[in-house]
């Protein structure tokens, strides 16, 4: 059991007794469930747990809670699979330890398809929403920066000359009559052959005539021709005997051979007739009108193109209602990539491979009945340029030969045609919403044979998209998932010569994947624990940082960041070390910052707390020399469990704490503590700093508010200080110079000692000095109650010019003859009163003796004199006459 103990007074009959108030300890009774899975939610039950979060201790290591209670703690699993030892602890107090154990296992592939059709999808991965959304920005920000309206291609091409037409045409036949026929006569004499053989036969040929005729059909030169000939044979008459086994006798008669030949008609081409020659031009140019047309469509796309950049206002934020009002909440906005891998496409000849992804949103969306919004395809589409050449050519020939005439034509049409035709590999769609799934969304890619070919190419494809889901943004261990993606592949026939492809797929093709991927949201905060730093003695600090950081993530500290690549700056697989300047850590926000935008802030995580652990009781500034100042810090460090804590003792120690002023900060190797204690600093600092910054800061670095506190040091208003000295003038006494500061307070002369000095509000004084004594002083001396000196420079002493003392009033009706005195009277000239000379009865350096009209002092009243001297100068000086009553009054000297 624990208890705490204390006094309760009783006023009324004034006794004092001890009350206890007891605390049961806390005991764990139940884990439900005992075996979960990492992220699943399970429940600690017992008793006495308390009202206030105390801490849940997984074997040696601290597990944040979702929801605290007296008998119940909700709380996640951690990601690490394991037997692990619960217990819960509040204050010094530990409960009873139970077994949990976290295990994992292997969920459905989500990437196993029903039917191999050659279209493998691999995964639907996720990725840095922020990184997508920055190059989206920079490819916006480069179209913005696209001048297309050319005035001066315009204005040259106005009046250019866009074609020209010549059309050549010709005709031309020939007709030519047949050539007259050769005869050729071949006479042969005959011979005689003699055969001996068994036996005797006798023939006798009467002789005959033989005649033969051709016909031949050619081409000549490329025209069509024909010819013909005939043949006349005629044979003599023979005799043949022959005698069985005796010698055989032939003997041939003469012959004579006649042969009849005729010339080929060679029909022959017409020249067609000459025409008059006609050059092109050679400079042609598109018209002005349409040269603006074509900047003005491209300027279109390219405005458009940076408005889809930039996104939809309703892909970025959602209006829900709260209350009897509707509120703005950005969406969740996620990039997802498809790795589509192609094989054997040679099985779906003129074809086309399409991939549909269903996305839809979870039910623990902000906003229900809502469905994923499309901010951007990647790509929308992927085409190619290819080359078409198209010819046709019809050549025509012929040739007719007659016993009359040959004729011969021909005839010859080309037509020749280049463009370019946009040939699409990838294309992108979306698919009408299903009125029945408002909470889903579906689009998809084509992947299309190109080049010729009538298979698709195979090998792996990346496609993305960007999604805004319906759920405002929130941490991980909130919304766990945002919502499941189906994926379905298939091929369609491709008609090309339309380029169309069928809505029906091809029979068989069709692949499902049953099991959905899923869309996480993750916490990309780099997880950061306490920071470990050196002071390096030069004003600088270099911390590291334990952890597994991926490649981007840098340190920001105010405006400044530290990145890969920056001097001072390490990243390994595990930790991150980086070297920064001390006033940066002691006045700026530090935080280490991913890739994707999301940072953390890099802090002691034992020291976020809302209850204030140190505080500046008083400050107390002790000038120790015109330049120094010793600034002792008293404060007040509560008790680590005072503060939100449960650490015996104080919460922190003095060794820990820098003192902050202006852009100075003490504390550290290169501006140390004149001395320190468990409850006071002691900072020895230049006086001027102190002057030019009243804020003084006591902190602990990498902590949270709760160990910082400041203090408000008027040291103005306590150490005295001149801005600014004044002389006012002489008089008897000496010369009067004014001081103008703060912090005028019980000062006294040191230089000249018998100067006198009277203080106005401690913000301005007057300064006495004899004039014997301000020839040659360059330093006023003056010194406060704690004898620190106050140094002033003399000003200028006035030039030695002539003045006058005033004379005490002068009776009515007594003599008229008066005598001044003052100094450097001897350069007087005159004086005058009321317009009229005043006789001077004697004058030396030092006195003037004058006689007034008896009228001038007959009557009360002040008159005016005026002394004029040879500088030249004139001095007003006032004369007082009474009759009855005395009064004593001050005259002000002016020199004009």
């Amino acid at each position: 059991m624990r208890f705490h103990c204390f006094l309760v007074v009783q006023v009324a009959i004034l006794w004092l007794s001890p009350a206890c108030a007891f605390a049961a300890t806390p005991h764990l009774t139940d884990i439900q469930p005992q075996e979960v899975h990492p992220g699943e939610v399970f429940k600690l039950a017992g008793s006495g747990f308390g009202n206030t979060s105390g801490r849940v201790f997984l074997n040696d290591g601290y597990l944040p809670e979702s929801l605290w209670g007296d008998s119940q703690i909700m709380l996640h699993a951690p990601a690490l699979a394991g037997i692990y030892a619960v217990k819960v602890c509040v204050a010094d107090d530990c409960s009873n330890q139970m077994q949990l154990r976290i295990v994992t296992s292997a969920p459905p592939d989500p990437a196993v398809a029903d039917v191999d059709n050659g279209i493998v999808v691999t995964g639907v991965k996720q990725y840095s929403d922020a990184v997508l959304q920055a190059m989206l920005d920079a490819s916006r920000q480069k179209l913005m920066s696209l001048q297309l309206i050319d005035q001066a291609g315009i204005a040259s091409r106005i009046g250019g000359l866009q074609g020209s037409t010549s059309s050549v045409s010709g005709f031309g036949v020939s007709v030519n009559g047949p050539s007259l026929p050769g005869v050729t006569t071949t006479a042969n004499t005959g011979n005689t052959q003699t055969t001996t053989a068994n036996g005797t036969s006798s023939q006798v040929t009467g002789g005959g005539t033989t005649t033969t005729q051709s016909s031949q059909t050619g081409n000549t030169g490329g025209v069509p021709s024909q010819a013909s000939s005939s043949q006349l044979q005629v044979t003599g008459p023979s005799t043949t005997t022959g005698a069985t086994g005796t010698d055989q006798t032939v003997i041939s008669g003469p012959n004579m051979q006649t042969v009849t030949t005729q010339a080929a008609a060679n029909p022959t081409a017409p020249s067609v007739p000459a025409t008059s020659s006609y050059t092109l031009p050679s400079g042609f140019s598109v018209s002005a009108s349409d040269v603006l047309n074509e900047q003005m469509q491209t300027n279109a796309d390219i405005e458009g193109y940076t408005i889809l950049l930039d996104g939809a206002i309703d892909d970025h934020l959602m209006v829900v209602p709260v209350g009897n009002r509707k509120q703005q909440i950005a969406k969740t906005r996620v990039t997802l990539g498809v790795p589509v891998d192609i094989r054997n496409s040679g099985k779906y000849p003129d074809a086309v491979a399409e991939v549909t992804l269903r996305v839809t949103a979870a039910s623990t969306s902000t906003v229900l009945d809502a469905r994923p919004g499309i901010v951007a395809l990647l790509p929308t589409q992927k085409t190619y340029n290819v080359a078409s050449i198209v010819d046709h050519s019809v050549s025509v020939g012929g040739g007719l030969v007659t016993s009359v005439a040959s004729v011969g034509v021909s005839w010859l049409w080309g037509h020749h045609t280049y463009y370019i035709v946009k040939d699409q590999d990838t294309v992108a769609f979306e698919l009408p919403a299903d009125p029945n799934a408002p909470m889903t969304q579906s689009f998809g890619w084509q992947f299309r044979p190109t080049l010729g070919q009538r298979k698709v190419i195979e090998g792996p494809r990346q496609v993305f998209v960007q999604l805004a889901f319906p759920t405002m943004p929130a941490p991980a261990s909130v919304v766990p998932v945002l919502g499941t993606v189906y994926v379905t592949t298939t091929w369609k026939k491709l008609d090309r010569k339309r380029n169309a492809v069928s809505p029906t797929p091809i029979s068989g093709s069709v692949s499902t994947y049953s099991v959905p991927f899923i869309v996480q949201q993750y916490n990309l905060a780099p997880d950061v624990g306490a920071p470990d730093w050196s002071d390096n003695g030069d004003g600088t600090l270099t911390v590291l940082l334990a952890g597994s950081f991926l490649s981007g993530t840098f340190v920001q500290a105010g405006a400044k960041t530290y990145a890969d690549g920056a001097a001072g700056f390490t990243r390994t697989p595990d930790y991150v070390q980086f070297t920064l300047p001390e006033l940066d850590v002691a006045t700026q926000r530090i935080r280490i910052i991913d890739r994707s935008g999301v940072g953390s802030d890099i802090v002691y995580p034992d020291t976020l707390r809302s209850d204030r652990c140190l505080a500046i009781k008083d400050a107390t500034p002790n000038p120790i020399s015109p330049t120094l100042t010793e600034l002792t810090l008293n404060l007040v460090i509560k008790d680590d469990k005072d503060c939100g804590g449960m650490m015996p003792g104080p919460s922190l120690s003095t060794k820990d704490l820098v003192v902050l002023a202006g852009n100075h900060v003490f504390g550290l190797r290169d501006a140390p503590f004149a001395s320190r204690t468990d409850a006071s600093l002691t900072v020895l600092m230049p006086t001027d700093l102190l002057r030019a910054n009243h804020e003084i800061v006591v902190k602990r670095l990498f902590a949270g508010s709760a160990y910082a506190d400041k203090a408000i040091l008027d040291f103005n208003a306590a150490m005295p200080a001149v801005s600014k000295a004044i002389v006012l003038g002489s008089n008897a006494a000496g010369t009067n110079i004014a001081l103008i500061g703060s912090g005028l307070h019980d000062l006294s002369p040191v230089l000249p000692p018998d100067a006198t000095i009277q203080i106005y509000n401690g913000t301005a004084a007057v300064v006495t000095i004899p004039k014997d004594e301000l020839d040659g002083l360059k330093q006023i001396v003056l010194k406060d109650k704690t004898n620190t000196l106050l140094m002033i420079s003399a000003p200028a002493a006035p030039d030695d010019g002539p003045s006058l003392e005033p004379l005490p009033p002068i009776k009515a009706g007594t003599s008229s003859t008066i005598r001044i005195t003052g100094s450097g009277l001897e350069s007087l000239d005159s004086v005058i009163y009321n317009r009229k000379p005043v006789p001077i009865l004697a004058k030396d350096k030092k006195s003037v003796t004058l006689k007034l009209p008896p009228a001038a002092v007959a009557h009360a009243g002040t008159l005016t004199l005026q002394f004029i001297f040879k500088e030249p100068s004139k001095v007003n000086y006032g004369l007082s006459i009474f009759d009855q009553k005395v009064q004593v009054q001050s005259d002000s000297l002016t020199v004009k």
